[in-house]
């Protein structure tokens, strides 16, 4: 198995009018955000003195988090998170992270939290606390003209997935049992931006993608020519990170989020990001 490291950070177009829309539908909401003074209260002395939190986010990473220069942060998590600073009574601040980084970022304490559209597993809940708040699963996506490649059939082909996700692992673990199988192995590019990726399929650099499902439907609705190769599997839930140590403001949070489940806006929030079907029960794991 050959893993090519393909370290580019760029931020493309595909979601740009998708963002700018929900921004502007979200700031012109009839019903507006408004604090909990109950969950307020059990906002955390040091943060309270604050009066924000900070969440490491992949600026590079839409529909999920992304970044636009001077106008700020976009995303389905910006948007479900800045109703839950909402219900706090605090500021939600963005502090742009690579994607592996985000955890250790959050365990160092240089931030409250961490989202990025990031996958709930069992690896991960050994080290930090994770909010359940969205479900979502794996696809793999092909180029438009090409031959579809699979999980079937990627043995000796070039398969591409974002660094530090699990679907690196995945791609490992097909490899392996390829090369069992007297097959030649998978040779796996791993990228740090969906973007780049995802152009790397379509021009014919690699052979096919494997990411998450949402990330991958947002892909092949946009500008680059891609394809889903096979039915969403492997499904999981979406988490946002917390220390482990931070339990209570993990908690708090859920119930944040609750409140905005309660008052429609999680299900606004969704519907602005073609999101509605991927609605997840609220829950702090483990």
């Amino acid at each position: 198995m050959h893993i090519r490291p393909t370290r580019i950070r760029h931020f493309g177009g595909v979601f740009a009018a998708v963002a700018m829309l929900a921004v502007a539908v979200l700031t012109h909401s009839c019903t507006p955000f408004l604090p909990e003074p109950i969950l307020a209260a059990r906002v955390p002395a040091a943060i309270r003195a604050d009066g924000f939190f900070t969440i490491a986010i992949d600026a590079t990473y839409p529909p999920a988090t992304s970044m636009h220069g001077n106008n700020g942060a976009s995303g389905f998590d910006i948007d479900l998170l800045t109703a839950v600073a909402t219900k706090l009574d605090l500021e939600a601040r963005w502090k742009p992270t690579q994607f592996d980084r985000i955890i250790p970022a959050v365990q160092s304490g240089q931030a409250q939290l961490g989202a990025a559209a990031i996958p709930i597993t069992d690896a991960r809940l050994q080290d930090v606390v994770m909010v359940a708040y969205l479900n979502s699963g794996t696809q793999w996506l092909n180029r438009t003209t090409a031959r579809p490649i699979d999980p079937q059939n990627a043995c000796g082909k070039r398969i591409a997935a974002l660094s530090g996700t699990a679907h690196i692992d995945e791609l490992t673990d097909r490899s392996r049992a390829c090369v069992a199988a007297n097959r030649p192995e998978i040779t796996i590019s791993a990228y740090d931006d969906p973007q780049r990726m995802s152009a790397a399929v379509a021009r014919g650099a690699d052979d096919a993608l494997v990411g998450d499902a949402i990330l991958c439907a947002g892909l092949a609705a946009g500008d680059i020519p891609l394809k889903v190769a096979v039915t969403t599997y492997d499904p999981h839930s979406l988490g946002w990170v917390s220390r482990s140590t931070d339990r209570q403001f993990a908690d708090l949070l859920a119930s944040a989020l609750e409140a905005v489940v309660k008052d429609g806006s999680y299900d606004r929030i969704l519907r602005r990001w073609r999101l509605q079907d991927q609605a997840a029960a609220i829950r702090v794991r483990p």
